[in-house]
């Protein structure tokens, strides 16, 4: 363990979030906390997790498994802008391979990496939920979709 300590406002958020539920159950606030840790820090440290996971009386490896199992949370700095496209089965059968494919190529990166030039990580993620919309994809956490080409294109020219 380290001496890693939350920030006063990440502590007040956690005291709230966890009044929302029942008695022993303030476990259940663990994704908007981490959610907020997130959002202060621009990603989730290993340290913070722990902190996280010793505010809410829950083992790391819990909190760890969370963290890496929603696409989400970042586990890592990212850019400015992110970029994830789905390649589940729906969105796959709708050209998600190419699409990540052609954004790969465009940003002169491999998912999980960041480009330079844009300041947009490119994500390869599981699911998005949006099989209806395929091929889906989230745009600094917009869901987009039936995204295409021209619509990629068009939104990385925007971030130039």
């Amino acid at each position: 363990m380290s001496n890693f300590e939350l920030p006063v406002e990440i502590i007040n958020h956690i005291q709230k979030s966890i009044k929302k539920y029942p008695a022993g159950r303030e476990q259940a606030a663990v994704k908007s906390v981490l959610m907020a840790v997130q959002k202060h820090y621009g990603y989730l440290t290993v340290q913070a997790m722990d902190a996280v996971a010793a505010q809410l009386n829950m083992p790391p490896m819990s909190v760890y498994e969370i963290a890496h199992f929603y696409s989400l949370y970042r586990l890592k700095p990212c850019g400015k802008n992110e970029l994830a496209i789905c390649t589940n089965v729906s969105c796959w059968l709708r050209g998600a391979e190419d699409l990540l494919k052609y954004a790969s190529e465009l940003l002169d990166v491999q998912p999980g990496e960041t480009s330079e030039k844009y300041s947009i990580t490119l994500k390869e993620v599981e699911c998005l939920a949006a099989c209806g919309q395929a091929p889906a994809a989230q745009i600094n956490g917009r869901y987009i979709g039936p995204l295409d080409k021209e619509k990629l294109l068009a939104w990385i020219k925007e971030c130039d």
